[in-house]
């Protein structure tokens, strides 16, 4: 019975080896850069979520600093001086915008050259552009490009009322846009043309000449008003650019120098846990290992001697490991490998039945949890319901849009993308509720606690979330996806099981998905 022993100890032909110190370097290293990248990451996120509360309101509030101390008087002189002219050529000819081909920008311009002979309009321009450069020079270190001034108008052509921007003074010393010059109103600021006082809230635009520009402006109002205005009428605006490029190197910046503090301290870390396991784990299993070895079957006196001998003072789980392998001495060896062998067999049983539960109750494809998940949560709950233990909650139904015929027009790999996108965009939105994929393209979420109180800002976020997806056109078309969503809270008094609130969640997100075939 001894055959086999003596032939595991034998040392003609070792087995591999990878020591507790080899393990716990690897492991180390391993957490240790998932831990960073989490972290850096992290990090990231903040810092620029940060940046762009800090920049928008920096904006907001230097733009609207200059409209408030502007010389009302001089703003008014160089807007009255300019707009006949501005008027002049729009009513004569093509509006031209600031990206027009030159030769026509410089023909349009020209016509403000007679300007440059009028002292009333020359001074009042020096006063302004004087006190926009102080302004622009003072906030230099916040990232600023320039800061100008302008007025908005909306002018008819070929019956078509079109918002225009107009360029007044600007405090670029390099490449400042010219007195007239003329920009279109983008659409994410149309509301101005109505409603004046709105001015423009910080946005952000991608220009070939000037790159990721954050852009601000706030309306310069007259220093004098009618008899029936509440308000001091708007007469122009007060622009601020912020250059985005400069922003994010000193933010890539930031985040190198702290992913550089975190590897070093991770290295020092590694080095300590390193020697920790060393001198309370790694050294004293080497003893424990060296001691197994010397068993022989042919001496045991000499084998029971190194037993006896053998002692580890760590206090912990191998100085009961010690003590165990004296009574093994004692113990049968064939009766010790029946045990281990069933023990094995026992453990990769138990592994691959929770592997199993895994696998069947989270969805492959999304992440999410799976139909037989989520029929398992209704079988719970109709429980709780029936017993009248039930807690409030609230139910989520997203049925994801023209899932059949982006399929059909693409591929079904385009089908899973689209799948995988909302997916992903109800798991930012609803991020503490277990989220279910049902049916192709059907996903439940249970909305409790917090969630549960918030649930129509969640739901309007996700709303708004789509929609953007929807309208970004830079994606792929798999990836503008578009879906539609119902909600229903359980009502104690009424709802005898979890279908009772699904049908009405599912009523409703029907009747969202009629609303999006309408208006989208």
């Amino acid at each position: 019975m001894y055959a086999d022993t003596d032939f595991y100890f034998m040392k003609e032909k070792k087995p591999f080896k990878f020591s507790i110190r080899a393990k716990t370097i690897v492991i180390s290293l391993a957490l240790a850069i998932i831990v960073t990248e989490i972290a850096v990451t992290f990090y990231a996120i903040i810092i620029s979520k940060r940046n762009n509360v800090y920049f928008n309101n920096f904006a907001d509030g230097l733009s609207g600093s200059i409209a408030e101390t502007i010389n009302v008087d001089d703003f008014k002189t160089v807007k009255n001086k300019v707009k006949p002219l501005v008027d002049n050529w729009v009513n004569s000819n093509d509006i031209v915008f600031s990206d027009a081909e030159e030769d026509k920008v410089n023909e349009y311009l020209s016509t403000f050259d007679t300007l440059e002979s009028d002292n009333e309009f020359t001074t009042a321009k020096a006063n302004l552009l004087s006190f926009l450069q102080k302004m622009h020079k003072t906030n230099l270190d916040n990232y600023v490009d320039c800061a100008y001034i302008g007025y908005v108008d909306v002018v008819e052509k070929n019956g078509q009322k079109i918002g225009i921007s107009v360029y007044l003074v600007d405090s670029d010393e390099e490449e400042p846009c010219p007195t007239g010059l003329i920009d279109p109103i983008y659409d994410m600021n149309k509301d101005v043309l109505t409603d004046p006082g709105k001015g423009f809230p910080a946005y952000r635009t991608n220009t070939d000449t000037y790159g990721q520009l954050l852009t601000s402006g706030k309306p310069i109002r007259d220093s004098i008003k009618e008899e029936n205005e509440e308000e001091y009428p708007v007469i122009g605006y007060a622009f601020v650019d912020i250059q985005l490029r400069t922003i994010r190197k000193d933010q890539a910046g930031t985040i190198i120098r702290l992913t550089a503090y975190m590897c070093g301290t991770v290295a020092i870390l590694t080095i300590v846990v390193v020697l920790v396991v060393h001198f309370m784990f790694s050294k004293p299993v080497r003893k424990l290992a060296a001691v197994a070895r010397s068993f022989d079957s042919q001496d045991p006196e000499k084998s029971h001697e190194a037993f006896e001998n053998l002692e580890i003072k760590t206090y912990d789980e191998l100085t009961e490991l010690s003590i165990v392998l004296k009574n093994m001495e004692k113990a049968v060896r064939d009766r010790i490998e029946k045990l281990t062998e069933t023990n094995n067999a026992l453990k990769a049983s138990q592994e691959q039945a929770l592997k199993m539960t895994t696998l069947a109750n989270r969805d492959s494809l999304t992440g999410v949890k799976s139909k037989t998940a989520y029929d398992s949560y209704v079988s719970f709950a109709n429980e709780q319901i029936e017993k009248g233990e039930a807690s409030a909650f609230g139910l989520v139904m997203i049925d994801l849009n023209d899932l059949k015929k982006t399929n059909d027009s693409y591929g079904h790999d385009a089908g899973d993308e689209a799948l995988i996108k909302l997916a992903h965009t109800i798991c930012l939105v609803f991020k503490h509720s277990p989220v279910y994929r049902v049916g192709g393209d059907e996903f439940i979420v249970i909305l409790r606690n917090d969630d549960f109180n918030n649930h129509e800002a969640l739901i309007e976020e996700f709303k708004e979330r789509i929609y953007s997806i929807y309208r970004n056109h830079n994606l792929q078309i798999q990836e503008r996806i578009s879906a539609a969503i119902g909600y229903s809270e359980f009502d104690q008094e009424k709802d005898k099981c979890i279908e009772d609130v699904f049908k009405r969640a599912d009523k409703e997100m029907y009747s969202h998905k009629k609303k999006m075939k309408e208006t989208i």
